[in-house]
């Protein structure tokens, strides 16, 4: 079937011509008449996502402090490890698929233990104040959990 105005093939994809404007064609800015359409889910709204996202935050944060500024290998890793975390998270969740999404996942997985080890080392170590590292550490293995448990919640069907 072919467009009669631009002599374009309609791919007969369940997209319709319409004169409304496009964003809410889709049911962005409000109720779609297509039932198949379903509004994206938000990254914000993942919780392994916003946990990451945080203990990205706190780990920088204890590479800032005095103490640990001469290690610049160890910082490096620790910062490169933590800000991995949320951005595979991120990846996998744009790509679409669900096997994408869980490949992406277990990147996040193996960069939260990464970042895990690294912390544990500060914490041996004995180079940040303990109540901010303990912090997190504990962030860190709820993190590891939860992507663990998102996981298997996606490969269980």
């Amino acid at each position: 079937m072919r467009d009669r105005q631009h002599g374009m093939r309609d791919a007969r994809c369940g997209m319709r011509a319409t004169n409304r404007p496009l964003l809410r064609s889709f049911g962005t800015f409000g109720g779609s008449s297509c039932p198949y359409l379903h509004p994206m889910r938000k990254l914000q709204n993942l919780d392994a996502w916003r946990g990451a996202q945080e203990l990205a935050r706190s780990a920088y944060l204890l590479t800032m402090v005095t103490t640990v500024s001469k290690h610049f290998g160890l910082i490096d890793q620790i910062r490169r490890a933590a800000a991995s975390v949320p951005a595979n998270i991120a990846e996998g969740y744009a790509l679409g698929s669900t096997a994408q999404f869980v490949r992406c996942l277990k990147i996040a997985l193996g960069s939260a233990t990464e970042l895990l080890t690294h912390l544990t080392l500060l914490q041996s170590l004995d180079l940040v104040p303990e109540p901010e590292l303990s912090e997190c550490i504990e962030l860190c293995d709820r993190v590891v959990s939860m992507v663990i448990g998102l996981i298997r919640k996606l490969t269980s069907h």
